[in-house]
């Protein structure tokens, strides 16, 4: 089995969609695992406004062959001898201030959600997370930058609601990976080359970077271009994670 636990990032999309191309091409089968929220009260599992249908940190992931991709913390991974687990990873620092790029865009794109919005997405698709996603995020504190950093600084919980349900976002988002044994490979965003040309040794096919609807600027790695507030503070608090991203050569050569 192969498994791309993967960290959110402006070019997450367009790797995906590469990687998907390319093995279609030799017919491999891929199945999505999506859980980049945890539920702050796991009891809300079985609450009818659940919408966005996240699960307990106790649950794995299914056992699949081929390829099983998807934004979803260590904990719900199910891993046997032989698999081969990787990832592709944006500068930490510069990851936190993408967050925000992305926490802004669900906000704002496509403007308001209505109730009756929301509701057709409950009624009709229940399985989409999009339309509930943004009522979520727009029903939240629209944070400064300066408080959303501050947040992380202090460690505090970032979540979202629908209705009476809360959901945390995975903190390996922002304070990264407490351990990368399990990974037999961690590439970079912005050395997409080299990464894919590693992957695709590892996949017996070819990849071609695919046009994607969310990335105008198809080479440009980074959203966020405002001001950098507390970027040193972010920088010592993620020297560990820094350290690895730094060293992801020796830590993984081919």
């Amino acid at each position: 089995m192969i498994i791309y636990q993967a960290m959110a990032g402006r070019l997450y999309p367009k790797v995906v969609d590469s990687i998907l191309y390319g093995i279609s091409k030799i017919n491999m089968e891929f199945s999505e695992f999506h859980y980049p929220y945890e539920l702050i009260d796991e009891k809300d599992y079985s609450n009818k406004n659940n919408i966005l249908q996240m699960i307990p940190s106790s649950v794995k992931h299914p056992r699949y062959k081929g390829l099983l991709y998807g934004v979803f913390p260590t904990h719900h991974l199910n891993i046997k001898e032989g698999d081969f687990v990787f990832t592709v990873l944006n500068h930490p620092v510069d990851n936190i201030y993408e967050l925000y790029t992305y926490w802004k865009f669900t906000r704002n794109s496509n403007g308001p959600r209505t109730p009756d919005k929301v509701k057709v997405a409950e009624d009709e698709n229940p399985a989409k997370l999009y339309s509930v996603e943004k009522e979520a995020f727009c029903s939240s504190k629209d944070w400064t930058l300066e408080e959303y950093i501050e947040k992380i600084l202090n460690k505090e919980t970032i979540y979202i609601e629908h209705k009476d349900v809360k959901y945390e976002f995975m903190s390996e988002m922002f304070y990264g990976y407490k351990s990368i044994d399990h990974f037999d490979f961690m590439g970079k965003y912005s050395d997409i080359p080299k990464t894919l040309n590693r992957l695709e040794k590892v996949l017996n096919c070819e990849f071609e970077m695919q046009e994607h609807p969310h990335t105008k600027d198809q080479n440009k790695i980074n959203s966020y271009s405002g001001i950098q507030y507390k970027r040193k503070e972010l920088e010592e608090l993620l020297k560990d994670q820094i350290e690895i991203y730094e060293n992801l050569d020796e830590l993984f050569p081919e």
